[in-house]
């Protein structure tokens, strides 16, 4: 990790030193083609509908590898673009 680097940055916790890279945004697009596990296990069909979501990823790094990934995006509004929500 490069402290010249504008796209790192740094904090101790625990003592612990953390790097964490700056949030990317992207856009995730598809067409829910396969079946998708919801609550309880329960299975919901395929409904072959097109979405397009932004998303937003936060992530640590360890020794120039992805040690842990958050992501962040709308998820009632991929469920109503593919015709499971309201």
């Amino acid at each position: 990790m490069s402290q010249a680097n504008p796209f790192w940055g740094a904090a101790r916790i625990h003592g612990e030193l953390l790097s964490w890279a700056l949030p990317s945004i992207a856009r995730f697009t598809g067409t829910m083609k396969g079946p998708m596990i919801g609550p309880g296990a329960k299975e919901i069909p395929p409904t072959v509908k097109s979405f397009e979501v932004d998303f937003c990823t936060v992530a640590r790094w360890d020794n120039g590898e992805i040690v842990e990934e958050n992501l962040f995006y709308d998820v009632v509004g991929l469920m109503s673009q593919i015709g499971i929500g309201k």
